[in-house]
C-alpha cells in the first residue's frame, strides 16, 4: 500500500484495518497462534490534510432533534447519542435495540458493523428518552423507503435546514458522540470500543475532539448522559 503514492492515507489505514480485523478474528478462533500485524504501525497522517472534527454544540443538537420529523428522529438520535455510522444505521433493526433491563444497549450484528465484529453500544438515558416513543419490536429504524431501499435524505435535509445547520457537516453526529462521550468517560479506549473503531487503527485523534472545552463542562456532560 505504501508503494501507491496516489492512495490517500485514510484509505491505506482503512485497508490495513480490514487486514488486522481478519487476523484478529483468526486469532480469536485459534486458527493462528499470533497476529503478524500486531506491531505494524498505521500510516502517518499529514497534519496539513488532517480533517477537523465537526461536533455539534448542545444547542445545535437540540435544534436538530426538535426539527426532526418522527420518521427520521430515531435515525438522528442514534447517530448523535450512540455514534453509529450512517451505513450501520441504514441496516439497524428495532429488534437489535434493547431498551428494557438495567443496562439498555444496541446489539450491533457483525454483518452490520463496519469492522465485521459484533459490538454492544450502551444506550444512554438521553437516547432512551428519544427512542421509547417510537420503539417497535421489529423493522428498520427508518421506515422511509424507495424501491425497497432506505430513503431518508429528504427528511434529514428538511430537519437540518429547519435547524439552521445547512450545509450539513459530514460526520457531525458521529463526531458529536465521540467528542462528548470521551469528555464524559475520560477514556479513549471505552469511547473507541463503543464507536466501533477498526482494530489498531487510530481513526480518531481524541485530543483534537475536545473543542467543547469552550463550553461549560456540565453542559457537555448532560448532553451525552
Amino acid at each position: 500500500m505504501a508503494a501507491i503514492p496516489d492512495t490517500k492515507v485514510k484509505t491505506r489505514n482503512n485497508l490495513l484495518g480490514y487486514i488486522r480485523n481478519v487476523y484478529g478474528i483468526a486469532l480469536e478462533k485459534k486458527l493462528i497462534s499470533e497476529d503478524p500485524f500486531e506491531h505494524v504501525k498505521s500510516f502517518p497522517q499529514s497534519e496539513k490534510f488532517e480533517k477537523e472534527p465537526t461536533p455539534l454544540t448542545p444547542e445545535q443538537a437540540k435544534r436538530l432533534l426538535d426539527a426532526a420529523e418522527p420518521e427520521i428522529l430515531p435515525f438522528i438520535a442514534i447517530g448523535l447519542f450512540a455514534g453509529l455510522r450512517t451505513a450501520e444505521r441504514d441496516e439497524l433493526n428495532w429488534r437489535d435495540i434493547h431498551l428494557s433491563g438495567p443496562e439498555p444497549e444496541i446489539d450491533l450484528e457483525k454483518k452490520i458493523s463496519k469492522t465485521g465484529r459484533r459490538r454492544s453500544v450502551p444506550i444512554q438515558p438521553a437516547l432512551k428518552a428519544f427512542l421509547e416513543p417510537s420503539a417497535q419490536t421489529e423493522g428498520r429504524i427508518v421506515p422511509l423507503t424507495c424501491n425497497g431501499k432506505v430513503s431518508y435524505q429528504n427528511a434529514r435535509e428538511r430537519a437540518v435546514k429547519k435547524a439552521g445547520l445547512w450545509p450539513w457537516p459530514e460526520n457531525a453526529l458521529r463526531d458529536s458522540f465521540v467528542s462528548y462521550r470521551y469528555k464524559s468517560t475520560g477514556s479513549a479506549e471505552t469511547t473507541s470500543q463503543e464507536a466501533g473503531h477498526s482494530i489498531g487503527v487510530p481513526t480518531i485523534t481524541f485530543e483534537n475532539l475536545l473543542c467543547m472545552e469552550k463550553m461549560p463542562f456540565d453542559v457537555s456532560l448532560k448532553f451525552i448522559a
